[in-house]
C-alpha cells in the first residue's frame, strides 16, 4: 500500500508513479497516473507483488514525476525499505511522501476531514487580453479550468446594496459553465456528506489589482458566502511558506497590543481608545476556553516597534492589535500608529512591521489587526497593505480591515470572533459567524474584515487536545 502525500504549498499536476524492484515479482514495473494532488492531500494506491526474499529492509524503488503551479517539471525517486516477513501476516506496507517543493511541509494528515475544500483561482490569462483565467480545484484533485472573468469588472462601481452587489460579483466569477458545474458539484458533495464547504479565493500575484474588489460580498443566491457558517471563506496569497499547523501546545499564549498615542486627536483627528474597555472585551471573549488552556497578557505601554520586537521573543501564538492605521497613497503602503518612548504617535510602515514578525523566533499563528484600513491593497503589489505583508512574513492567518470601521463595530467583531473560535477552533468559520452578526447591526461593515489564511483545514487549534 502506497500513500503519496503532497506536503508542499502548491498543486501537483499530472502526477505519475512508477515502481521498480528486483526483489519482487508481479506488478513491479507498473505505472500509475493520479489526478492532480492538492497541497496537504494524500492518495493511497495498492500494488500486489510477491516478495522473492524476506528481511527487515528489502528495497523497493518508487519514482514520482509531476508538474507544479509554475508548469515546471519535477522528478524524484526514493527507495523504500520494506519489512518483509516469511509469512504474509508479518509484512508491513511501505510509504513515502512527495513534496511539490523540497524542504517545505505542512499538511494536516492526522485531522479528520472537516469540510469540502473548494479553491477558486484567478490568474492572468496569457491568451485573453480582456479577461482573467478562472479555475476551480476540488479536494479530490479535480481541476475545472477554462473559466473567464472580464477585466471590465475593475471599473465596476458597487451600488451600495450588499446582496445585489454580491450576486453580481458571484455571477461574474462563475459565469463559465465549467466553473459553475464545479461549484454545484462541490455543493452537492457537501450536502450529501453534511459538511461545510471551505472556500479559498486564490488571487495570483500576477493580478494584484483584483484585491481591490469586495470579494467578501459574494452571494450565491440569498447566501452571503463570507457570513455563513456552512461556507467558511478566506483569501489565499501564494507565497513560498509551508501550511500552518494547528496549535497543540497548551496554554495558548495571547498578547493584546493596544496602541493609544496621546496625540491622536490633536494630530490626526482620531479618537482616543478606551484601553480598559478593550482589555475587558478581549478577556471576556476567551472565557469559553477550559481553565488554564489560554494565557492572555497585555503589552505594557509604550507600544514602540522595539518593545514589540522584544516582547515577541516570549513566543505568543495569537497577537491582537488594537489601534489606528492609514493607507498612504503616494507610497502605496499601510501604516500603523504606534508610539514612541514618550507615548506620542509614531507611524510604522507595513514593511517594518513585517520585518519585526519575520525576525521573531516563534511566529504567531494568528494576527488580528483591529485597525481601520489595515487590509487595504494597491493594484501595484498584492502584498501592499498591512495584513498581506504579515502573510508574506510567514504568519498563517491574518485578519485585517479593508475599510474604515466604527470602534463599536470593531469591538463586536472581536468579541464574537474569539467566542466562536473558542467553541470550535476554526478561524475562517469564526470570522464568518462574526460577519453574520453585522448583517442587521451594521450591514455596511459586513465585508470589512478580511481573512488571509494558510491553514489547510482552517483550524487554529484542536479542542480535543
Amino acid at each position: 500500500n502506497f500513500s503519496v502525500t503532497n506536503e508542499g504549498f502548491g498543486l501537483a499536476r499530472h502526477l505519475v508513479i512508477q515502481t521498480q524492484a528486483r526483489q519482487f515479482e508481479g506488478q513491479v514495473s507498473m505505472t500509475q497516473a493520479l489526478a492532480h494532488l492538492p497541497p496537504g492531500r494524500s492518495r493511497n494506491r495498492r500494488l500486489d507483488v510477491k516478495p522473492l526474499e524476506s528481511g527487515p529492509a528489502v528495497p523497493f524503488t518508487v519514482e514520482v514525476s509531476y508538474i507544479d503551479d509554475t508548469d515546471t517539471f519535477h522528478s524524484r525517486d526514493e527507495t523504500i525499505c520494506l519489512t518483509v516477513g516469511q509469512s504474509e501476516t508479518n509484512r508491513t506496507p511501505g510509504s513515502m511522501h512527495i513534496l511539490t517543493q523540497p524542504g517545505l511541509s505542512g499538511s494536516e494528515r492526522s485531522l479528520q476531514r472537516s469540510a469540502i475544500e473548494v479553491e477558486l483561482r484567478i490568474s492572468r490569462d496569457s491568451e485573453a487580453y480582456t479577461a482573467y483565467a478562472v479555475e476551480v480545484t476540488l479536494d479530490d484533485g479535480h481541476v475545472f479550468s477554462g473559466g473567464k472573468l472580464s477585466k471590465s469588472l475593475l471599473s465596476w462601481q458597487p451600488s451600495g446594496n450588499p446582496a445585489e452587489d454580491g450576486r453580481y460579483l458571484f455571477n461574474q466569477l462563475v459565469s463559465a459553465p465549467i466553473v459553475r458545474d464545479a461549484w454545484r458539484i462541490a455543493q452537492g458533495e457537501a450536502i450529501s456528506q453534511s459538511l461545510p464547504r471551505r472556500i479559498r479565493l486564490r488571487i495570483g500575484s500576477d493580478v494584484p489589482e483584483l484585491h481591490n474588489l469586495p470579494w467578501e460580498l459574494l452571494h450565491d443566491g440569498a447566501v452571503m458566502l463570507s457570513a455563513n457558517s456552512n461556507t467558511p471563506f478566506s483569501r489565499y496569497l501564494p507565497v513560498p511558506q509551508p501550511w500552518g499547523q494547528p496549535l497543540i501546545t497548551r496554554p495558548i499564549r495571547v498578547l493584546g497590543v493596544i496602541s493609544n498615542p496621546k496625540d491622536l486627536h490633536d494630530r490626526y483627528q482620531l479618537g482616543k481608545l478606551d484601553v480598559d474597555l478593550e482589555k475587558y472585551i478581549l478577556a471576556t471573549a476567551f472565557k469559553g476556553m477550559e481553565q488554564g488552556s489560554v494565557r492572555l497578557e497585555f503589552m505594557p505601554a509604550p507600544v514602540t516597534p522595539d518593545n514589540l520586537s522584544n516582547v515577541l521573543r516570549n513566543g505568543y501564538q495569537i497577537i491582537h492589535f488594537v489601534g489606528h492605521g492609514r493607507f498612504v497613497g503616494h507610497s502605496k503602503s499601510a501604516e500603523l500608529f504606534m508610539e514612541d518612548q514618550k507615548g506620542y504617535s509614531l507611524p510604522v510602515a507595513d514593511q517594518t512591521l513585517a520585518q519585526i514578525f519575520s525576525h521573531a523566533d516563534i511566529r504567531p499563528h494568528l494576527v488580528f489587526l483591529s485597525v481601520c484600513q489595515s487590509a487595504s491593497h494597491s493594484s501595484r503589489d498584492a502584498f501592499v497593505g498591512m495584513a498581506p505583508k504579515l502573510v508574506q512574513a510567514g504568519v498563517p492567518a491574518v485578519i485585517g480591515m479593508q475599510d474604515r470601521v466604527r470602534v463599536a463595530t470593531a469591538r463586536k467583531i472581536t468579541q464574537i470572533f474569539y467566542r466562536r473560535l473558542t467553541d470550535h477552533g476554526y478561524v475562517d468559520q469564526a470570522l464568518n459567524e462574526a460577519r453574520a452578526a453585522l448583517i442587521v447591526s451594521d450591514p455596511s461593515a459586513v465585508q470589512t474584515p478580511v481573512l488571509f489564511m494558510r491553514l489547510q483545514s482552517g483550524r487554529l487549534w484542536d479542542l480535543t487536545l
